[in-house]
């Protein structure tokens, strides 16, 4: 996997494209290769629960962090680079990442919650286990359970207090554990992408590419996806949603 990493460095056309959620791929499109959360690599090297669980306030074993950071040394070795990037969706997970790679920086993307809440609504996992119930778990507090009760376990309401408590948890991780955090919204991306990226790179420590414009301009952001959540969530929904955000003074798009 690593050498074909360094394949589509050379060869763009062997990059999987961006994924649209409730858009399923082409045949094509999943021979390509690119990123992915592996949580596979992670469950094998930090516990079978980084998947599942919320995992605040852990701390991995030492034979556990040795080995997780054996493993990225090697990839880094095969890919022939010099940092290594992960992507993950829910939990932040930063007491156990941090624990593991002191000099991390963490990038949290957050978004409208009433986008993410439809766009939710969209894929396969959260409909399998995430409309009944909190989909991590030892994530969700007594305060959410009894806001959840008290709005009729409405699916829309479930997934909007977890997507807070990402956030909360979030920051309450990084302050705890002095880890470097810096927070994109992903409306101001749209509209900015260099100067967000910008940010991201001045806070982890790195150059600017001198090829970020046309990066960028490969990647053929879309601009009109935020405002579907319209055409998906009944008022009903999008009132509550609004209200959880409201809660932690969140700034809607």
């Amino acid at each position: 996997m690593a050498l074909s990493n360094r394949l589509i460095r050379r060869l763009p056309a062997f990059r999987k494209r961006r994924h649209v959620s409730g858009e399923a791929p082409g045949f094509l499109e999943r021979l390509r290769d690119g990123p992915a959360e592996s949580y596979a690599f992670w469950d094998l090297h930090l516990g079978d629960r980084f998947r599942t669980h919320w995992m605040h306030g852990e701390v991995p074993d030492v034979e556990r962090m040795e080995a997780a950071r054996a493993a990225v040394s090697r990839i880094l070795w095969w890919q022939g680079r010099k940092r290594f990037t992960a992507k993950f969706t829910g939990p932040p997970r930063i007491d156990v990442l941090h624990a593991c790679f002191p000099g991390a920086t963490f990038v949290h993307v957050t978004r409208d919650p009433r986008a993410i809440v439809a766009s939710l609504f969209d894929v396969d996992f959260w409909q399998a286990r995430g409309l009944d119930g909190p989909y991590w778990e030892d994530g969700f507090s007594s305060e959410d359970r009894r806001a959840w009760e008290a709005a009729g376990r409405s699916p829309a309401v479930l997934a909007a207090l977890q997507w807070r408590r990402v956030i909360l948890t979030a920051r309450a991780e990084a302050n705890r554990t002095a880890a470097r955090l810096v927070e994109v919204r992903y409306e101001a991306f749209l509209r900015d992408p260099a100067a967000e990226l910008g940010e991201v790179f001045r806070v982890a420590a790195l150059s600017s590419d001198a090829d970020l414009g046309n990066a960028i301009e490969r990647a053929q952001i879309r601009q009109d996806r935020n405002e579907r959540f319209r055409e998906r969530l009944s008022p009903q929904d999008i009132a509550a949603i609004e209200a959880i955000a409201e809660e932690i003074d969140f700034t809607l798009a």
